[in-house]
């Protein structure tokens, strides 16, 4: 069976690729891609990663944690206008 792991942007802002569901405490990194570019070359770095886990029996899902503290749930379901 496939170990999990999920796409976040690592601490120098590149792409990575991380084992587990986002709530280990020190996340282990399996694979680190190109830096963070918006566009196209979003595509090709995940092509690259999701190939890396495949060969590496890890199946990439939505970590079911959010490492991102800085954002809470009222400012992603406030919908008024301010």
């Amino acid at each position: 069976m496939p170990k999990r792991a999920y796409v976040s942007l690592n601490d120098e802002g590149r792409w990575a690729l991380f084992a587990g569901d986002g709530s280990e405490d020190y996340p282990e990194v399996l694979a680190v891609g190109d830096p963070f570019e918006p566009g196209e070359s979003i595509r090709a770095v995940m092509e690259q990663l999701e190939s890396w886990a495949s060969e590496n029996d890890y199946v990439i899902v939505p970590p079911d944690y959010s490492k991102n503290d800085e954002i809470s749930l009222d400012d992603l379901t406030d919908l008024t206008d301010e």
